[in-house]
């Protein structure tokens, strides 16, 4: 697995602001290797890095957040016609 995509599902209001203020702050350190793509979309370089799929998978576990990650192969690429989340 050379990337992954980890999806939250949306739970409550309180449950969710928990799970983002704990994941938040251990993600920081590793930015490079993260693109947040949306409210509870990350996208993860896990060759490179794989602490930050590990600090959102046991953050989900521990508020009871459900989940999935949809492994690849390959690194992400972004078709030419569309963005870049890393430019935005």
């Amino acid at each position: 697995m050379r990337s992954a995509l980890f999806v939250a599902s949306l739970p409550e209001a309180v449950a969710w602001s928990k799970f983002l203020g704990f994941v938040d702050g251990k993600l920081q350190p590793h930015a490079k290797s993260i693109v947040r793509i949306g409210e509870n979309v990350w996208l993860l370089d896990v060759a490179s890095n794989p602490a930050p799929l590990a600090w959102l998978v046991t953050t989900a576990e521990h508020h009871g957040i459900r989940y999935g990650i949809l492994p690849f192969d390959g690194e992400p690429q972004w078709l030419p016609a569309g963005f870049d989340p890393n430019t935005i």
